[in-house]
């Protein structure tokens, strides 16, 4: 396996597990009764939010310096062209991954009625009400999660490239 491999299984390893975590603990939360309502709901989700990305920096630094370790320094090289046209494709992939999971939390949040306000429907309450409530901090995690998910298409797009053009 190339060093480059090693790097993106390190990678996807990371944010599976690091983010699989975070949302497992924030679905079981709201899913378990616990939620919405709750004053403290926001500010209790945005810290544990900052914990899971410092540790997911933490995490891939740990890895990436484990794969530089045991990686002989030959195979450590600049990428090369073909690996930079994988990287370049993956991230397109992942990108349009991106937008079709944006358009649909944002098709799933009116049809819920989660974009509703003064351009919702005719005579509604307006818009920066619809702002203030927690249910903004699980759209925004949706936008993450969103995030997340493309960067695990690109990741694997990216695997798949590599593994096919050995």
């Amino acid at each position: 396996m190339s060093y480059r491999e090693k790097s993106v299984w390190a990678e996807v390893l990371v944010t599976v597990l690091v983010w699989g975590v975070y949302f497992l603990n924030l679905s079981g939360h709201v899913l378990n009764g616990g939620g919405l309502e709750e004053p403290g709901f926001a500010g209790a989700w945005g810290g544990r939010f900052v914990e899971t990305l410092i540790a997911a920096i933490i995490a891939q630094i740990i890895l990436t310096s484990i794969v530089g370790a045991l990686t002989p320094k030959a195979e450590r090289q600049a990428r090369d062209e073909r690996e930079r046209a994988y990287r370049w494709r993956s991230q397109a992939v992942g990108f349009h991954a991106l937008i079709i999971l944006l358009f649909s939390l944002g098709f799933f949040l009116f049809a819920a009625g989660g974009l509703t306000g003064a351009m919702g429907q005719e005579g509604g309450t307006p818009a920066l009400q619809t702002l203030t409530s927690n249910s903004l901090v699980l759209a925004a995690n949706g936008v993450v999660a969103a995030v997340i998910l493309a960067e695990l298409v690109a990741f694997s797009m990216e695997l798949f490239l590599l593994r096919r053009g050995r």
